[in-house]
């Protein structure tokens, strides 16, 4: 939702947006991380980052 309602203004100043959803396959999340700006809510960020660490 805030990605598509700011994107615009992003987009117009160059930077690259990129958005985390829970069905998403890796090499997915991995392009959608390698944005300038990633949307994605606290849990997704949370757990990515323990299986990205080996912890989850």
């Amino acid at each position: 939702r805030d990605s598509e309602w700011m994107g615009g203004v992003f987009k117009f100043l160059g930077l690259t947006i990129g958005c985390i959803q829970h069905d998403q396959p890796p090499e997915i999340r991995r392009a959608q991380y390698e944005c300038d700006i990633t949307y994605g809510t606290n849990s997704e960020f949370g757990f990515d980052y323990l299986r990205d660490n080996g912890m989850a």
